[in-house]
């Protein structure tokens, strides 16, 4: 369902960039209990169910890019694709300023979610 994507995705999202900011339950104006609930909700469980079913070959990362006319094929290992990644998350906290980060979590806190939103109502 979409709206359980979405809501996943706000989840792990606050999640995430709360422990990459290393951000506290004060810096989002709620209570450690209320943190505490929202870092141990699950998040994509059928997503992370189909994908551990899947096969893959991630052993090379091919990219074709074309520049005047021609086209160039570049071969990257993934871990030199996932050393990159790593080299951006520790530049992101280095960019974003944590005062603008705080205004957006504070507000996404302020999202009142319920069982019908979240589409969970059945389980």
């Amino acid at each position: 369902c979409i709206r359980q994507i979405a809501a996943d995705a706000q989840v792990r999202l606050v999640v995430e960039l709360s422990n990459l900011l290393k951000l506290s339950a004060t810096d989002f104006d709620i209570t450690e209990d209320q943190f505490n609930d929202l870092k141990a909700i699950q998040t994509f469980q059928d997503t992370e169910a189909y994908i551990s079913t899947a096969v893959y070959d991630f052993s090379m990362v091919t990219e074709v890019t074309g520049t005047g006319g021609g086209i160039e094929e570049t071969t990257t290992s993934i871990s030199e694709l996932l050393g990159a990644e790593e080299s951006l998350m520790h530049s992101i906290d280095e960019k974003i300023p944590k005062a603008k980060l705080k205004a957006v979590f504070h507000i996404i806190s302020d999202l009142k979610l319920t069982a019908d939103d979240l589409d969970i109502s059945e389980r």
